[in-house]
């Protein structure tokens, strides 16, 4: 008994730890940016709460899925689009078969303003839950459900989607939350912009989720133009980088063993009306 606790005891040192090892840095380099709580209002046009369900599937169900999803799966998404059942919806389904271990096999994203929008929606779930009918439900099981804040968005528009490659990056603060909004706005979203302005990436959307503890703190989606966009990214992202300020600087050197864990990317294609 007395072990089990010292341990306890010894883990949560180990976190005050690095929250005071971290403070002195992150104050340096945040000293030059808004705070969270000043920083500019998320992006216009585009929805503010989002759910993102999960879906996984057997190797030899995929085919069927896929088949689905690109044809009635998909139809359905835009009807409830069209009829103001949902504001918006992205379907990603993964390239390869657990690729980095990959969680799923299709990730959809459903867009509200906000909560009070979601009414239609639980309607939904009654008869065909996570979206899906039963049939296709035995092929791929939801297996998990978070809820996303959008914090920045750009392109992603359904003209430029044909091509295009999506890399999925989920990402779990080491820090305490307003430090990790702090995080956010002083270091990812000043790279996604510039990524986006020298044509690095065609479109990205960053989304906090609003519930602690779950799989991740926020999550990343990266729309590359075309898969020599994506082979170009490491050279690119070296070269832009290298353009920023050196209070992104100071946040890129901390990020790995103080701020977030660093995850593997997940390459998807998107499913989008023909």
């Amino acid at each position: 008994m007395h072990s089990h606790t010292a341990g306890r005891s010894d883990g949560r040192s180990t976190r005050r730890g690095r929250v005071w090892l971290v403070a002195p840095a992150f104050l340096l380099a945040s000293s030059a940016i808004p705070s969270a709580q000043e920083k500019q209002p998320a992006a216009a046009g585009y929805p503010q709460f989002s759910l993102f369900y999960s879906y996984r599937a057997l190797p030899e169900n995929r085919p069927a899925l896929r088949e689905y999803m690109d044809t009635a799966g998909v139809t359905q998404f835009e009807k409830w689009k069209s009829e103001g059942v949902i504001q918006d919806y992205m379907i990603l389904f993964s390239s390869y078969v657990h690729i980095n271990s990959v969680p799923w096999d299709m990730l959809i994203r459903v867009d509200f303003n906000r909560y009070a929008d979601t009414d239609k929606w639980k309607a939904v779930e009654r008869t065909m839950p996570a979206g899906l009918p039963p049939k296709i439900l035995a092929l791929a099981s939801p297996e998990n459900l978070n809820v996303g804040e959008t914090l920045g968005a750009s392109g992603m528009a359904y003209k430029d989607a044909a091509k295009a490659v999506y890399d999925v990056s989920y990402y779990t603060f080491k820090v305490p939350l307003a430090v990790g909004k702090n995080f956010i706005q002083g270091y990812v979203t000043p790279q996604l912009e510039a990524f986006t302005r020298e044509k690095v990436l065609a479109g990205y959307g960053l989304y906090l989720n609003k519930y602690e503890r779950t799989d991740w703190s926020y999550l990343i989606l990266s729309e590359y133009a075309d898969a020599m966009a994506l082979d170009q990214r490491i050279a690119n992202k070296a070269k832009i980088r290298s353009l920023l300020d050196p209070a992104w600087k100071t946040l890129n050197d901390l990020k790995s063993d103080h701020i977030r864990d660093e995850p593997h990317g997940f390459l998807a294609v998107r499913i989008v009306p023909r």
